[in-house]
């Protein structure tokens, strides 16, 4: 049973399939002088619900694959390891039971990753140690597994937009343009962003190991 069926119980996965709504059969389509009026607007509706069933499917898609990038940037957002497989269950529900706000202007992997941006955001406390990855580019920092107290330390002093784009760069691995449409900025913002940060990151470093 996929995980959105209870949310979402009018849309049923044979109607999906065949592009007819509960309860409507071939009859039920043809347009006479009586009933034309209320076959179109039956069959307007059973294309909305096909395209919500998509779109939720497609979420489920993501959510499924991309759960341990789901958890580690709501851990990191939030400042808690614990809170964050409930974070990341609640942005799903929130994601599926509000489907038909989705636009379609974007990617809905994007759309996703912003509401469990959000969920988190309002979750935030003052942030545990969360481990954090060691691709992170600061420097010439050998082992970024031994630094992990500074580093934490120096990212929490970064704004906030510095440390989600580090954190969706580097924790979800997402590109560029998907970064833009989570945080709503321009691509151009997003690489200046993580640019500056990485500059912090590693004079924040360097001033730590120069202090004797």
């Amino acid at each position: 049973m996929r995980l959105a069926e209870r949310m979402i119980p009018a849309v049923r996965r044979e109607d999906a399939g065949s592009g007819q709504c509960s309860g409507m059969t071939p009859e039920a389509d043809r347009w006479d002088s009586s009933a034309g009026k209320e076959t179109a607007l039956a069959a307007c509706h059973c294309q909305q619900m096909d395209v919500a069933a998509e779109r939720v499917w497609e979420v489920e898609q993501v959510y499924r694959s991309r759960l341990p990038e789901l958890w580690r940037v709501a851990a990191a957002v939030s400042g808690s390891r614990d809170a964050a497989p409930d974070l990341v269950q609640e942005a799903f529900v929130r994601a599926v039971r509000g489907i038909d706000s989705f636009r379609g202007d974007g990617p809905i992997e994007a759309w996703l990753w912003r509401i469990v941006v959000n969920v988190a955001r309002n979750a935030h406390r003052e942030p545990e140690t969360v481990a954090l990855s060691r691709e992170l580019p600061v420097g010439d920092i050998s082992s970024v597994e031994d630094e992990q107290a500074e580093l934490a330390a120096a990212v929490s002093r970064l704004s906030e937009r510095q440390r989600l784009v580090v954190f969706l760069r580097y924790y979800a691995d997402l590109d560029y343009s998907t970064i833009a449409e989570v945080l709503t900025i321009s691509s151009g913002t997003v690489g200046a962003t993580l640019t500056s940060a990485r500059a912090a990151l590693a004079q924040a470093l360097e001033v730590k190991e120069a202090t004797p």
